[in-house]
């Protein structure tokens, strides 16, 4: 072959790849808009630019703050119910947990105990309510839905036995010091929501503690026959969740400086909500921190604007509801569209730049695998969580 025939075919075989370079990054581009933050993102901005307009006292600092401090029950909640839904379920109980822990803390706080021994004690409440979730979940083999609605009743009548019914007003105002301003106004609380936030986006994402809770989430039984300690691991999401909707409680109490059984009584729809929308999948496996807290700004958004333009706040639990349907329907309109496009693939493997076959992907094979091992459905509860896993008591 002469060196210009060479030069032609190296020129030939170069083609496909800047030809394919734009296409790349379209594929990415489009990824990234596919990614519910990214969304999210886009859709806060929106809200931003349309509440600004409809009302001049929204986009300032001091609204910002606001924003940020309505939040930050929500945020401590739906932290939890991330957790929780990843690892295929959800935690209804958390709307008794708060109110119940917001009147304990103020009768403790009112006997005299310190409030940073009040605190612990109440997170300890909130973590043992979640140990009890957990334990009738994974080793009674009751559904979370059922285990943990029986708990909201319990968890709630509680409160109201506790407070009698009635308000009860906190006595030391300084024992509310989770709600005091920092610089700039911004209360102690939100700071912590904050770090406990990041320590929970960096748990999920880098260790292998998270790594087991996606897996528990996308296909209990195949984490089971990997060797993770599925009810144990189980039963911490679920006390971590109860922990955090006893923190948010306090929070309530040292806001209001008081204690109620009813407030914080819509954080559970709330919550879901909100980790729904930042991209988490109702039958586990999926979800973000960053998300749900982008879905939780979302809530405080729609809710402080509400506000500002005098619209009724019985409406935000509307838009609320409204806003869990279209999240759950976009995400199901969304699988669907991945999935007819991975159909097609599937029909025309040679359908790729130069008539090449595409690349194996064993991560999707694997996907696939899961898939079919979950239509196959879990074995028996008593033969899933009692037979030791393949010689290794693994819990």
């Amino acid at each position: 072959m002469s060196a210009t025939g060479a030069h032609q075919t190296s020129v030939q075989n170069d083609l496909p790849t800047h030809e394919a370079q734009p296409t790349l990054q379209r594929s990415r581009v489009v990824r990234l808009l596919e990614s519910p933050p990214a969304l999210l993102a886009l859709f806060i901005v929106a809200l931003c630019i349309i509440f600004s307009v409809l009302t001049g006292s929204f986009d300032t600092g001091a609204n910002a703050v606001t924003i940020v401090a309505g939040s930050g029950v929500l945020a401590l909640v739906s932290l939890g119910q991330t957790f929780a839904m990843i690892s295929g379920g959800f935690d209804l109980s958390v709307a008794g947990v708060a109110p119940l822990a917001a009147v304990v803390f103020v009768i403790l706080s009112n006997d005299g105990l310190p409030a940073t021994v009040a605190i612990v004690a109440v997170v300890a409440i909130g973590a043992a309510v979640g140990l009890i979730n957990g334990a009738i979940i994974t080793w009674v083999g009751i559904n979370p839905l059922i285990t943990t609605l029986g708990m909201l009743s319990i968890t709630g009548g509680a409160a109201y036995a506790a407070s009698s019914g009635i308000t009860v007003s906190l006595n030391d105002p300084g024992a509310g010091f989770l709600a005091n301003p920092l610089p700039a106004n911004v209360p102690v609380f939100v700071v912590i929501t904050i770090v406990l936030a990041i320590v929970g986006w960096l748990l999920l994402r880098f260790t292998t503690i998270g790594r087991s809770i996606y897996a528990v989430g996308g296909n209990r039984s195949a984490a089971w026959l990997a060797g993770i300690r599925v009810n144990g691991l189980t039963v911490v999401v679920y006390a971590l969740c109860g922990a955090l909707a006893a923190l948010a409680g306090i929070v309530v109490a040292s806001e209001l400086l008081a204690g109620s059984g009813t407030v914080e009584s819509t954080v559970a729809l709330e919550s879901i909500a909100a980790v729904v929308l930042g991209g988490a999948a109702l039958t586990g496996g999926e979800g973000t921190v960053a998300g749900a807290m982008l879905g939780v700004l979302v809530i405080g958004i729609i809710g402080n604007g509400l506000q500002l333009i005098h619209i009724s706040s019985f409406y935000q639990q509307i838009a609320t509801g409204a806003i869990l349907l279209l999240a759950v329907g976009s995400q199901r309109l969304r699988r669907l569209g991945q999935h007819r496009i991975r159909s097609r693939a599937a029909a025309h493997p040679t359908a790729q730049p130069g008539g090449s076959a595409p690349q194996e992907h064993p991560q999707a094979d694997m996907r696939a695998d899961l898939t079919r091992h979950d239509m196959a459905g879990p074995p028996p509860a008593t033969e899933r969580d009692h037979r030791p896993p393949l010689g290794n008591s693994k819990g």
